[in-house]
């Protein structure tokens, strides 16, 4: 989520650990236990592809539109 967060927002990786931090209700729902900082954030930036990362943000988006119409 951390990362999709970062994308979606084109946040820094500082600014993506801010707004889990401010808004820890959403990540909870999303199923996050802790909220990881920004280093843990770019370590796994680190090991994915951007389309990964897109097609991954795609499905969520998807799934956050469905559950807003239900």
């Amino acid at each position: 989520m951390a990362l999709l967060v970062k994308e979606r927002y084109g946040l820094t990786y500082r600014e993506a650990e801010i707004y889990l931090k401010e808004n820890q209700q959403t990540c909870l729902e999303c199923g996050m236990i802790e909220m990881p900082d920004h280093n843990t954030i770019w370590r796994t930036m680190t090991k994915l592809n951007q389309p990964y990362l897109k097609q991954l943000n795609h499905e969520v988006n998807q799934l956050f539109k469905k559950r807003r119409n239900a």
